[in-house]
């Protein structure tokens, strides 16, 4: 079918990114506590380890043996939590808003 078409991005830009989007859209500091529950193979998981890293934030490590109780004390500690909108409204649920 010819040529791949497609656009080369080196990985070295991937930092980049993560540092501009922390920096000026989500203003992630070392003040701030994210939520680390994603799987190793799902992207957010990226993100995750990029920006505290990349921040200096702390990192909230929930297991799933905790459940959901677990879970919505663990986003209520947190300061920036990255969910699928399926999965926050499943962890969301046990959250008092009160």
């Amino acid at each position: 079918t010819g040529y791949p078409k497609g656009v080369i991005i080196s990985q070295c830009n991937v930092p980049n990114l993560f540092v501009s989007l922390s920096v000026s859209d989500f203003q992630v500091c070392e003040s701030d506590r994210i939520l680390f529950q994603a799987s190793i193979s799902f992207d957010p998981f990226v993100e995750i380890l990029d920006w505290s890293s990349l921040s200096g934030a702390s990192v909230v490590v929930v297991s799933d043996l905790l459940g959901v109780d677990g879970l919505a004390f663990a986003i209520s500690e947190s300061s920036l939590v990255d969910f699928t909108p399926s999965h926050w409204a499943a962890a969301s649920s046990g959250i008092d808003y009160s």
